[in-house]
Parts: C-alpha cells; structure tokens; sequence
C-alpha cells in the first residue's frame, strides 16, 4: 500500500506516467489476490453447502461417513488432523459428529473471512474511490472537450472517444467484479442458514444431532459474512447504484459550472 502512494504521489507531483503504470500494476495484483482468496472461500462454503445437502437427502452417509471426514476435509497436515479432531472431540453418534464437523469448518472458515476482509480493506477502500475519480474525471474531460467546441477541430478526436470509452469501462467492470465476488460469496454463505433450517424442521431427526443443528443455528445467525472498504460502505450491489448516482450528480454539477463560466 505504501508502495502505490509513492508511485502515484510521484506521478501528481512530478508527473511521472511510469509511477502511475507502476501503482496501477501493483493496484491489480493486490486485487486479484483479494479475489482469488474471496473465490476460495466461496468455493469452500459451497463445498459444505453441499455436504449439508447430502445429509439432509441421502441417508447413506453412516457408510461414507469416513470418506466424508478425510476428503471434504482433509487439512493441511496430519498433526493439525489429530488436534483438529482431538479439540471436537468425536461422539458415540457419527451424525452428530457429522454436523459438528460442519458447523467447526463453517466457523474456521467465517474468521478466514474477517482475516481477509481486515487485510485487504484499506486497499480496497482506496482502489474504490480511485475508479469512481477516474471515471469522474475522464468523463468530464470528455464532456468539457465536447461542449467547447474543438472537436471539430482536433485530428485526434476518436482516439480521445476510445481512451474515454476504454478508461471508464476498465474502472466500472474492475468495481462490477468486485462487487458480482463479494455478493456471490455472501450469497452462498447465506444460503446455509436455509439448509440448516429445512433439516431441523424434520421429525425424524435424533435429539442429538437436532442439538447440534441447533447449536450450528445460532452460530450462523451472530456470523454474518459481509466484506466492506474500511466500514465505509459494503461491497455489493448497492455500491453500484450508489457509483452511478455520485457520477451522475458530480457531472451534472461540473458541467453546470463549466457552462456558467
């Protein structure tokens, strides 16, 4: 982060277009770090999603219960399988073992989520508000060169249209896929809630194991998966009506201004 300021700090003060291609490289290195840790959890969350469906549909996972523990789940090493099953703590009943399973990796998987978020937030924050005064600005520039009248007169007309074009589409479609990430995992997480509660409205369910769906319940109702800049605002949809009413208030304004002058 610090690398970025400096290489855009010298692009302002000095004019440096190298300092620019160099924050704007490193902007979208982080980003797609960011990312591909968002889709790998996502990935992880419908993996249990998954497995929550198949507990609740086929009856047959008292067989494949094994199976179930030592590939869904495998960790990274082996001592970490012996703590990690050693801190659950395995029951008499492998359904409730089953669920407990589950509802741990759901809660590992939950404060992987926070780690990320709190990482990456100030990054995002910044490359946030970075689109939405780039795509402000060459759209201004484009409508003050339109309105005064030179593009009549300037050989290089279509060359400024597509920069224009080029510059604003890269910036929303970058904040478009940010925003499609975040909101596709937050939907995925949110979805367990539903299975959860579909499986505890059956009759045919153990107390044991209905004491853990509950317990697994209450769990996702206080773990609410939500990625945010900083606090200042969520990254979902919303952010992009939000983008596309603030660029629009900001050109009118400009404009007006401009005209008045």
């Amino acid at each position: 982060m610090i690398i970025i300021i400096k290489f855009t700090l010298d692009f302002v003060l000095n004019g440096s277009r190298n300092g620019l291609i160099i924050a704007s490289a490193i902007n979208l290195v982080v980003l797609t770090q960011f990312l591909d840790f968002v889709l790998l959890c996502r990935s992880y969350f419908s993996i249990l999603n998954k497995q929550i469906k198949l507990f609740a549909s086929d009856h047959q996972y008292h067989r494949n219960i094994k199976n179930i523990i030592h590939v869904g789940f495998t960790p990274v090493n082996h001592t970490y399988d012996k703590h990690f099953i050693a801190y659950i703590g395995i029951p008499s009943n492998a359904e409730e073992y089953y669920i407990k399973i589950i509802r741990e990796t759901h809660r590992f998987l939950y404060s992987l989520h926070g780690d990320i978020n709190s990482f990456y937030s100030l990054q995002l924050l910044c490359s946030v508000s970075s689109s939405i005064i780039s795509i402000i600005s060459v759209l201004y520039c484009f409508a003050l060169f339109s309105i005064s009248g030179l593009n009549l007169y300037y050989q290089h007309f279509w060359i400024n249209i597509i920069n224009t074009v080029f510059v604003a589409s890269y910036n929303f479609i970058k904040l478009l896929i940010i925003v499609y990430v975040c909101t596709s995992t937050s939907d995925e997480v949110s979805s367990t809630s539903g299975l959860v509660h579909c499986i505890l409205n059956e009759e045919s369910i153990p107390a044991g194991v209905h004491n853990e769906l509950h317990l697994f319940s209450n769990q996702l109702m206080h773990q609410k998966i939500v990625f945010t800049a900083c606090g200042f605002f969520n990254l979902d949809f919303t952010l992009i009506s939000v983008v596309i009413g603030a660029v629009s208030t900001y050109m009118v304004i400009l404009i007006q201004f401009q005209i008045t002058s």
